[in-house]
């Protein structure tokens, strides 16, 4: 694929979507200016000079036949598609590129001069650790002008255990098993008798569904990009989640009856997260991770802004549907409100201390966070008409569900807020090694 930037490309590379300012990043041949692609999304972090500094890779991420890494020059305008690949590209003397598909690290010789690809790619390495950022051209390997190559192998991964705790954190159950490809996020469907689940199976992130009777494990979402974020329609017939399809986060929607391919309902130019469905079954809630938006189903499907500032807090309707939870970080920290929906009527802060991915109790008459530390809060309501009486939040137990780099929510509530699903953390995860060859040589 061979595109001119100036009539293909949107804004100066490193913005990270449509919209964003422009940036500009200086190198010894003066400043680049260089676009994201219409139908895809250049990622900053996967840019690099070629040894004669005039050249360079970058990597876009979309659709299959736009992903991959580019290759362009300092001297001309046009730009052109060296390999499908799942991350960026690095170069490797003397001629290589190297890339990764699905958890495995290639390599492909390159006409240097031409910069196009020769014959066909070659595996390195088996299995590489990616993460779900992957999708977005982050690299877990790279190589040295001297012939030293170094990657990032494939750990066992955290375990996780899905485990029912009573309001004193005493286990009482676990649904299915022991599962190293789990992220964390979860959502229990209102009848309780499925559970939606983001598992990471060789570095590509989608949405499983398991029956809580039999623990019964079935994939939902199966494109070749991350897909997570899952939240099930009232009455569990349908899935809403988030996709990579188009190089960025955008809404889909698709039956859990089985692994049919999503249907596209929300596209803009930044990133979105879903975050929950209305009980009637008219609205969803999703962030751009600074604002909080309703989007109708029906009629007039125009957004609706419900709060802004928030910094990574799932948010959540009330049983009802009058009210809605979410986090704000308008007071310094992130802290847990609930304000009338679809309002007007002012907003009532409940968490204290810092708080995080608040889950109502069927009745409304608790709300559950997640306080900094991990800890299981649950805080007592009363709702009268646009007013809200709030007790004095109290610590329940300590979650084991988050090391680093981790998404919630881990946690689903049952009806009477009496026992908690939590996507639990069982033994110590094993950390992926570093593989470094020296002297390596290319084969074939």
């Amino acid at each position: 694929m061979r595109l001119p930037v100036a009539s293909a490309l949107a804004v100066v590379l490193g913005a990270t979507a449509a919209t964003a300012a422009p940036q500009t990043f200086p190198s010894s041949a003066g400043d680049l200016a260089v676009e994201t692609f219409a139908r895809g999304l250049v990622n900053p972090w996967a840019l690099a000079f070629l040894p004669d500094g005039r050249h360079f890779f970058f990597y876009v991420a979309g659709t299959p036949e736009v992903r991959g890494v580019y290759a362009g020059s300092l001297d001309s305008k046009e730009t052109h598609r060296l390999v499908d690949s799942d991350t960026g590209g690095v170069y490797a003397p003397p001629d290589l590129v190297l890339f990764a598909r699905q958890a495995k690290l290639f390599a492909q010789h390159l006409d240097v001069k031409k910069l196009l690809t020769v014959g066909e790619p070659f595996g390195v390495a088996e299995k590489m650790e990616m993460g779900t950022l992957s999708v977005a051209g982050q690299l877990p390997y790279s190589a040295s002008l001297t012939g030293t190559l170094v990657y990032r192998g494939m750990g066992r991964g955290t375990a996780r255990q899905l485990t029912w705790f009573t309001r004193t954190g005493a286990p009482v159950g676990t649904l299915g098993d022991i599962d190293r490809q789990s992220s964390g996020q979860l959502v229990l469907s209102q009848d309780g008798g499925y559970v939606a689940i983001s598992r990471e199976v060789d570095g590509n992130a989608d949405v499983w569904l398991m029956e809580t009777a039999r623990g019964v494990l079935r994939r939902l979402t199966t494109d070749g990009v991350y897909e997570g974020y899952p939240v099930l329609s009232p009455d569990g017939t349908q899935l809403l989640f988030n996709s990579y399809l188009k190089g960025k986060t955008d809404l889909y929607l698709k039956s859990t009856a089985d692994a049919s391919a999503g249907t596209l309902l929300l596209e803009t130019p930044v990133a979105k997260n879903p975050a929950d469905w209305s009980p009637d079954g008219r609205f969803i809630l999703y962030d751009d991770f600074n604002t909080l938006w309703a989007l109708p189903l029906q009629g007039n499907k125009t957004p609706i802004t419900i709060a802004n500032r928030l910094r990574g807090s799932y948010s959540r309707f009330s049983p009802d549907g009058r009210w809605v939870s979410f986090g704000s970080i308008e007071s310094g920290t992130v802290e847990i409100y609930v304000q009338p929906f679809p309002g007007p009527g002012p907003k009532t802060r409940i968490s204290t201390k810092g708080g995080g991915f608040p889950v109502w109790r069927a009745d409304s008459s608790e709300l559950f966070y997640l306080a900094p530390d991990d800890r299981l809060m649950a805080v007592s309501l009363k709702l009268n008409d646009k007013k809200v009486e709030v007790g004095t939040p109290k610590a329940l137990f300590p979650l084991r569900i988050r090391p680093p780099g981790t998404l919630g929510p881990h946690f689903a509530v049952s009806p009477d807020g009496q026992r908690f699903l939590v996507n639990t953390i069982v033994g110590e995860g094993e950390t992926a090694p570093l593989t470094v060859i020296l002297n390596w040589k290319a084969k074939p």
